[in-house]
């Protein structure tokens, strides 16, 4: 009768290890499972990452910036430019792109973002990510890269200053 006894606290207890064991290995895979997003506006699945330098929320996959994303689980959507949760706060513009109502200030385009200027409506300022200034105004247009060099060209000449030292190219 020993025998019976020591089988069934033997394999009681190794049940019992083989559960915790089971339990142990699903808490451990759904508690590291990586949040699935969503882009909003392309629909595709994405890896999403903060770019430390912009801050900015971006595509792990491809380094740019995601104006805004969704997560799947949750079902809240995020504003790409701050990671700010803006549930409620969407809509579609003109061309059925969806926007955050929150930045009018800022105008998102080919990936990336740009302050919008309060000049005339025919000038317009433009921070690139990467730090270079791009301004329009009229037909005019100037660009202040992040080293410092400037170009500026208009209808008849194009003026380029590098190292201090400008160049004037006229158009005939």
């Amino acid at each position: 009768m020993n025998i019976m006894r020591y089988m069934e606290t033997f394999l009681m207890k190794r049940s019992l290890g083989a559960i915790v064991i089971i339990a142990s290995l699903f808490t451990w895979s759904c508690s590291d499972k990586e949040s699935e997003y969503v882009d909003l506006n392309t629909g595709q699945k994405i890896t999403i990452e903060k770019n430390d330098e912009t801050g900015y929320m971006v595509n792990k996959e491809t380094g740019n910036p995601v104006y805004l994303y969704v997560d799947v689980e949750k079902r809240d959507t995020f504003y790409g430019r701050m990671g700010k949760l803006v549930n409620n706060s969407i809509s579609r513009n003109d061309n059925g792109m969806f926007r955050y109502a929150g930045d009018e200030e800022y105008e998102y385009s080919n990936n990336t973002y740009s302050k919008k200027s309060q000049v005339e409506e025919d000038s317009k300022i433009k921070v690139q990510e990467d730090g270079d200034v791009k301004m329009k105004d009229g037909d005019t247009k100037t660009k202040i890269e992040k080293d410092g060099d400037i170009k500026i060209k208009d209808d008849d000449k194009k003026i380029k200053i590098e190292d201090g030292k400008a160049k004037v190219k006229k158009d005939k």
